[in-house]
């Protein structure tokens, strides 16, 4: 009898101890579901704060481009504003793109502090220049900031050499025009790779010219920048709410970004106007990462319907 009852309490206590650790696996598990779900509901919040912190709705409020006197327009306003909960939009991520028929330009934020005009130090496009008659001992303006420090390059040529004249430490870069321009007429065969090591432009002349001491109107003479299409814009604050801070679009603000064009715009040419927002990784580079807005918006610039 004792040995029986000494089993069946031996039986017993191993139900409980079974029990128990029934009891404890059941306690484990809630407690490993519940710090799951709080796992899973804090990786939800940040999932959330990040897609928050980068959600912006853009909205284009106008296009418009000027002055079209001539048949044609080279610059172009956009306004737009972020509405609803949109995180501010640092404008130094921001990037946009001119599509023209054969070509497409990549502009960043010039600055803060960049004047509102169409200059090396405002807003511009670097786009290839094609020069009239040139004189020797003549600055001509290079439209395009050559080594992109925000100064004006010069073109000079004497009566043996064309020259550019950077503004930065680069200085003088030369190349043999393989003549005399003195001794006119004289035919000019010049393909030139501006370079110093860094590469600028590359400078085309070809034609014959008849006037001594100079290069015809007549004869192809073009400057290509080596980043043909990049360049810069400029923004204005049209409406500034009170909390509005420089170089950021908050909802609230209305901004105006100025814009120059690759080449002129003319009647019934099609243009696309994109802006592209990038990652803290590729900022200052000009690549496109990220979201593209708005996806579509046909605008009649000019003339007006």
């Amino acid at each position: 009898m004792v040995w029986f009852l000494n089993k069946k309490a031996i039986h017993g206590i191993g139900i409980l101890l079974i029990f128990l650790a029934v009891i404890f696996m059941s306690v484990t598990i809630s407690a490993l579901v519940i710090s799951q779900g709080n796992k899973m509901v804090g990786e939800a919040n940040v999932i959330y704060d990040n897609v928050h912190n980068t959600y912006k709705d853009f909205q284009i409020v106008e296009v418009a481009g000027f002055d079209g006197r001539n048949g044609e327009l080279d610059m172009i306003t956009v306004d737009a504003k972020l509405i609803g909960d949109s995180s501010p939009m640092n404008l130094a991520h921001l990037s946009i793109s001119i599509g023209e028929e054969d070509f497409r330009t990549i502009l960043i934020y010039r600055g803060d502090d960049a004047p509102i005009e169409n200059s090396n130090q405002g807003y511009n496009t670097w786009s290839s220049q094609q020069f009239g008659e040139v004189t020797t001992n003549t600055p001509t303006l290079i439209d395009a900031d050559l080594d992109d420090d925000g100064q004006d390059d010069y073109l000079w040529l004497n009566d043996t050499h064309a020259i550019i004249s950077l503004s930065g430490t680069a200085g003088n870069l030369t190349e043999p025009l393989g003549v005399d321009l003195s001794a006119a007429p004289v035919a000019l065969d010049v393909n030139w790779l501006v370079t110093n090591g860094e590469r600028y432009a590359t400078v085309t002349i070809s034609g014959t010219t008849d006037t001594a001491s100079a290069i015809d109107e007549d004869v192809d003479f073009t400057l290509k920048p080596y980043h043909e299409g990049g360049g810069y814009y400029v923004t204005e604050h049209l409406i500034r709410v009170q909390n509005s801070i420089n170089g950021f679009i908050i909802p609230g603000d209305v901004v105006r970004f100025h814009v120059d064009t690759h080449s002129p715009i003319e009647e019934d040419d099609i243009i696309q106007i994109r802006f592209f927002y990038r990652n803290l990784e590729t900022a200052g580079k000009r690549v496109f990462v990220g979201n593209t807005f708005p996806d579509m918006e046909r605008v009649i610039l000019w003339p007006k319907p």
